[in-house]
């Protein structure tokens, strides 16, 4: 099992990146605005999967797990998190 922490802006950046053959990645939202994630390609807010209050999470398996997971917060936002693979 691998923890990593991360934070997100404005700007999409890459909080867990591509792994092949992993099975499950754990994205939780510690603090601070929401943030929209893309799975495998930039994230586009207000698009993709939402985590939008602190302490929300995503259980992504399968395909899409072994994808570089991105996020991306409003304009004039940002958060922190942590993943777990």
């Amino acid at each position: 099992m691998s923890k990593n922490a991360w934070s997100a802006t404005a700007v999409s950046s890459i909080i867990v990146p591509a792994l092949p053959n992993r099975a499950r990645v754990f994205v939780q939202l510690f603090a601070g605005e929401p943030v929209c994630l893309g799975l495998g390609e930039d994230a586009v807010f207000g698009e993709g999967m939402k985590l939008g209050n602190a302490l929300d999470w995503a259980n992504i398996t399968g395909p899409n797990a072994e994808k570089a997971i991105h996020a991306i917060c409003d304009a004039g936002n940002s958060a922190t998190g942590g993943s777990q693979t």
